[in-house]
């Protein structure tokens, strides 16, 4: 993480898959929000049991200046439901515009994704993205997270994956409600292997 220290770095990309990085390896990673010119970062750390603390160090990313864009891919992390609250902390930057949460297998369960809805407070965030593909995520929890959203007053473009979720048609219907989204100009969402059964036809 001393790459933090670049006094002209912009755009930083890192792929750590596998590496064992754990919770201090996330804690020395999250410094590099004190890079100064830093305004685009893409950390993918799959697989590195970062956990819940690792996310909370992830959300002090917030204070981070300039920056602009965020990808954190924390797919098989242990982050839980505790991790998303954290995570959902990033909703105060006064400088992100387009925010990317890559947490697939993570065991967030109803409260995590709840917890997710809180970006409805962002005002900077104009583009997010929340991959949340086999998490334990029912009805419940889809619909709070999309009630949530949907009283979000700045996103332009929304993309959701909860591919592999107990949803039912209840929470797909909630999921696609968000079209009617006040200002939304793009929508996509991946609803694969969602228990939508015979009325996952009827959802409008």
């Amino acid at each position: 993480a001393m790459l933090r220290t670049m006094q002209g770095l912009r755009t930083l990309t890192l792929r750590l898959d596998f590496n064992n990085v754990g919770t201090a390896g996330a804690r020395a990673l999250a410094r590099l929000g004190e890079a100064p010119a830093l305004g685009s970062l893409a950390l993918h750390l799959g697989c590195n049991n970062v956990g819940h603390e690792g996310a909370e160090a992830f959300a002090e990313l917030k204070a981070a200046p300039l920056l602009q864009n965020l990808v954190l891919g924390l797919v098989y992390n242990n982050v839980g439901a505790c991790g998303a609250t954290s995570l959902a902390k990033l909703r105060s930057s006064r400088s992100l515009e387009t925010l990317s949460l890559l947490l697939d297998s993570n065991g967030l369960g109803d409260d995590g994704a709840a917890a997710l809805a809180k970006f409805k407070y962002a005002h900077c965030i104009r583009s997010l993205t929340l991959s949340l593909e086999s998490n334990n995520v029912g009805p419940d929890g889809t619909q709070a997270l999309a009630k949530g959203l949907a009283e979000s007053k700045h996103l332009r473009v929304l993309a959701m994956d909860v591919n592999s979720n107990a949803v039912g048609a209840t929470g797909a219907q909630a999921l696609l409600a968000l079209k009617d989204l006040n200002g939304l100009h793009g929508l996509r969402l991946n609803l694969g292997n969602c228990d939508l059964g015979p009325d996952g036809g009827k959802i409008r």
